[in-house]
């Protein structure tokens, strides 16, 4: 067993960060997935084969999707693990679905927002990938997608899972929403996302820097994380359940509802019984989860402690 190298930075940080090295391997453009994989996706999904070009059709779309695909590293710790050959799970779109279709995993931003892109895409709609910093931190460590419609932009996030496409306009949006909330402001030129997430009491920036990006973009910055990088050690996951948010930091879940957030320290059989019954995922690749060590390492204390967000939501400025 290959034991990864610790992260840079908690990783609750919910963003890949990425060293200043070049990456071992560049992945020319997606070629997307076959119309049998398509189906399939969109059987899980309970979406039809087609979808209004509309704000309806894309809030049908990415409900269903927040409410199905989790955000995880389940398969890169196992990857990183195994010293698993070639590039990173989920890199390309049939890869993500062909193991999302048969174990219920999902994967980080670059992976899981290269899929939502490629199956959006498929529907007609005017889909472009973007890059954005979490925390804010001025480096560009999110992955993202755009929407076009009637001239106007929406953001769906795969990481941020906010069950709403997020308008981006002028001004100021604010959606305080027990479980979902989110708000955007116009800045620079571009925006910056606040979104509500545990363990966080307040809101977690996002600023999107990037409009505009190919796959080999995705593919670089996501081999780049191999070896610096937040998702690399403990368990991450987000997934969303009947109106319900939950959160696995290593071994311990969060569930957010409109009353509020409840921490739960899971013991080791709690923590492989909730990743199957209650996100989904496939007895075979838990097994293979716990055979890499990566459930062991749930149970490891953090490399570093979390630190502080900076900043506040526009709700929550002033006196």
């Amino acid at each position: 067993m290959v034991t990864p190298p610790d992260p840079v930075q908690p990783d609750h940080a919910w963003s890949e960060s990425q060293s200043d090295g070049s990456p071992a391997v560049t992945p020319g453009a997606d070629d997307g997935i076959s119309g049998e994989l398509r189906a399939e996706a969109l059987k899980r999904l309970g979406l039809p084969d087609t979808l209004p070009l509309d704000v309806a059709g894309l809030r049908q779309f990415y409900a269903a999707w927040c409410s199905a695909v989790p955000f995880d590293n389940v398969r890169k710790l196992i990857a990183l693990r195994t010293n698993t050959a070639g590039a990173l799970p989920g890199t390309r779109a049939v890869d993500f679905f062909e193991h999302w279709v048969e174990h219920g995993t999902g994967g980080t931003c670059w992976s899981s927002s290269n899929a939502l892109f490629t199956l959006i895409r498929s529907f007609g709609f005017d889909a472009r990938r973007v890059a954005g910093s979490m925390r804010d931190l001025g480096v560009p460590g999110h992955g993202s997608v755009k929407v076009t419609i009637d001239g106007s932009d929406w953001l769906v996030d795969s990481s941020m899972l906010t069950m709403h496409p997020i308008p981006l306009r002028d001004g100021v949006h604010v959606d305080r929403h027990p479980v979902f909330g989110v708000e955007v402001e116009a800045v620079d030129g571009s925006h910056l996302i606040w979104f509500d997430t545990p363990p966080y009491e307040e809101y977690f920036p996002c600023r999107l820097l990037l409009d505009r990006v190919e796959h080999v973009f995705y593919a670089e910055r996501y081999e780049l994380s191999r070896s610096r990088g937040p998702f690399n050690h403990h368990l991450s996951m987000r997934y969303n359940r009947s109106g319900l948010r939950f959160v696995l930091q290593a071994h311990t879940r969060y569930q957010q509802s409109a009353h509020g957030v409840v921490a739960t320290e899971l013991s080791r059989a709690e923590l492989q019984r909730e990743l199957c019954d209650n996100v989904g995922l496939s007895p075979a690749v838990v097994e293979r989860f716990v055979e890499c060590g990566a459930l062991e390492a749930a149970f490891e204390p953090p490399a570093a402690p979390p630190t502080a967000l900076v900043g506040r939501p526009p709700s929550r400025r002033g006196g």
